[in-house]
């Protein structure tokens, strides 16, 4: 062996860095606007959306405590994705507390 002969190195490659919770609530975001907009046409979508707003909702949180991390990386798509699947709860919250507030009116016309 030669003087200048070592033990062989690998070079350090770096790991590619993500952060798929907050694309994945963005993604959700997306997909309960989409379902609440197609809901007249297409009936199942309906009966979708509150699931992916919960799941969009959980990964959103999961996206913006991962991105403090990650130095910040997209921490803009869970903030999106948090509203968006807000906004949806609080649509469901309006439907619910006027259906509520409908259907008390109608028992009070009645009586």
């Amino acid at each position: 062996m030669s003087a200048g002969a070592g033990a062989f190195v690998s070079p350090i490659a770096p790991i590619p860095q993500g952060n798929d919770n907050a694309t994945i609530s963005l993604a959700m975001g997306i997909a309960t606007w989409l379902f609440h907009i197609s809901a007249p046409f297409l009936c199942f979508t309906g009966c979708l959306a509150p699931i992916t707003t919960v799941i969009g909702v959980v990964f959103g949180h999961l996206g913006l405590r991962d991105s403090r991390g990650l130095n910040g990386l997209k921490r803009g798509e869970a903030i999106i994705g948090l509203i968006l699947n807000y906004l949806s709860v609080a649509a469901y919250a309006i439907l619910i507390l006027g259906g509520g507030a409908l259907i008390a009116g109608i028992g009070f016309g009645l009586g």
